[in-house]
């Protein structure tokens, strides 16, 4: 089971970039979406297995000047699952800096 943890999203160019932040069980997903101004729809998940490894994903972005802000909230919701006494995680991933 995956539940929605956060979502939003930037026009730019004619084009919509779609970042999702999903938990599943003890992990989390991140869903990239690009729809084109043809419709033309490309979809990337990205299982975050370290802060390094998402750090290196989200400044591989082309869009990542203007997704900047949401690769942060991302960082941001991870961190209050790891805080929160009722998700049952107790460490994780996001250790030191992300972005």
């Amino acid at each position: 089971m995956k539940n929605l943890i956060y979502e939003s999203s930037v026009h730019t160019e004619g084009e919509a970039v779609c970042l999702r932040l999903y938990q599943v069980i003890d992990d989390f997903v991140l869903e990239r979406r690009l729809v084109q101004a043809d419709a033309m729809t490309l979809v990337q998940l990205f299982p975050i297995s370290s802060r390094s490894e998402l750090r290196k994903f989200a400044q591989a972005d082309s869009y990542y000047t203007v997704l900047k802000p949401l690769y942060d909230e991302v960082v941001k919701h991870i961190e209050a699952c790891y805080r929160s006494p009722y998700t049952g995680l107790r460490s994780g991933p996001m250790n030191g800096r992300l972005l």
